[in-house]
């Protein structure tokens, strides 16, 4: 049994590589064809004696040529559609066909493909296809025609073959990497805030006379901070009092507290110490300064109520024909008729 996968390099094939070693001979590759021939169940050394495939059902004239600059060997690549296809085919032979300097053809090369691969009936519509490459290493190159670099199809497999000599030298936008030797940037670079790193030349050998580090704020780690050069305990906001325009929240505010000026209500009353209250409920004749506002009307030692100067009634006096003219009453005004006394 044939070993699948693997090119094999027919007797011909052999002799002229030998040739173009020798510098005798020059090589084309001429064509890959993709047929449904099944040579598995051949020798290796029965493969190697072939010197025809049959059927061809898709051939692909000069298939492309390169030479890979790692390794040194030559690549025929071709991709078959099926697009000449009327019927469907199992391709499980790739054979590589070759010519030399005298236009003599001749099988280069057989892989046989131990899982075939399939190439439905052409739709008119939507062509698949199958890409099939085969290695040799030549000793003289030079006898080797090329395809020209930009006639070749780069596949995703090549291009990251060729990327990876690069992957590891460069710095990617994610991820923990080391960056050695000396690097230069046209423009400096920044931190995630948009922040400029700066130098070792900008840093000044006493850090102290930096003035954007004096204006910074520092944690001191024990419970206070600096801004500009002094020291400062921050205000713990659950022990502070609040002065929210419209806070309606209220808050307990424990012991005596000092105040320079007299703390007012809301409505602009000012409030009293407690000596001042004390002063004006004693029964000794106080004289009381400022505004007070009286949640109930005060009354004297009797319980009569006092009244203020808005509150005090107009007196009116007059005969009934005098009051019958009036078309409004006043409720705040006391109406006295005189009756038969003109004096």
């Amino acid at each position: 049994m044939a070993t699948p996968n693997v090119g094999i390099l027919t007797t011909a094939g052999k002799a002229l590589i030998d040739k173009i070693n020798a510098g005798q001979a020059k090589i084309t590759f001429s064509k890959i064809v993709f047929s449904s021939m099944d040579n598995s169940q051949l020798s290796d050394d029965q493969i190697k004696a072939l010197t025809a495939i049959t059927p061809q059902e898709v051939v692909v004239n000069s298939p492309e040529v390169t030479l890979d600059d790692n390794t040194g060997e030559t690549r025929i690549r071709a991709t078959g559609t099926n697009e000449s296809l009327t019927s469907g085919v199992y391709v499980k032979t790739y054979a590589v066909f070759a010519k030399d300097d005298g236009d003599n053809e001749i099988l280069y090369g057989v892989t046989i493909a131990p899982k075939p691969n399939y190439l439905p009936e052409y739709d008119g519509v939507t062509p698949q296809a199958v890409t099939y490459s085969y290695k040799v290493a030549l000793n003289n190159t030079d006898n080797v025609t090329f395809t020209n670099s930009d006639d070749v199809y780069v596949s995703e497999t090549d291009l990251d073959a060729a990327l990876q000599s690069y992957a590891n030298k460069v710095v990617h936008k994610t991820g923990d990497e080391e960056i050695a030797g000396t690097k230069t940037f046209d423009t400096a670079p920044i931190d995630k805030n948009g922040d400029a790193y700066i130098t070792g030349k900008g840093i000044p050998s006493n850090i102290a006379t930096l003035d954007d580090v004096n204006k910074k704020v520092t944690d001191n780690g024990d419970g206070t901070i600096t801004v500009n050069g002094k020291t400062y305990t921050p205000a713990d906001d659950s022990k502070v009092v609040h002065s929210v325009t419209g806070d309606t929240t209220q808050e307990v505010i424990h012991g005596p507290k000092k105040f320079e000026m007299t703390p007012s209500s809301p409505d602009g009353y000012s409030y009293q110490n407690s000596n001042d209250l004390n002063n004006a409920i004693t029964n000794t004749a106080q004289f009381i300064n400022g505004q007070y506002q009286f949640k109930k009307d005060p009354t004297n030692s009797q319980g009569n109520p006092y009244i203020t100067k808005d509150g005090v009634p107009q007196f009116w006096n007059g005969t009934q024909a005098e009051f019958n003219n009036i078309t409004t009453k006043d409720d705040n005004t006391y109406y006295y008729i005189l009756e038969g006394n003109t004096n």
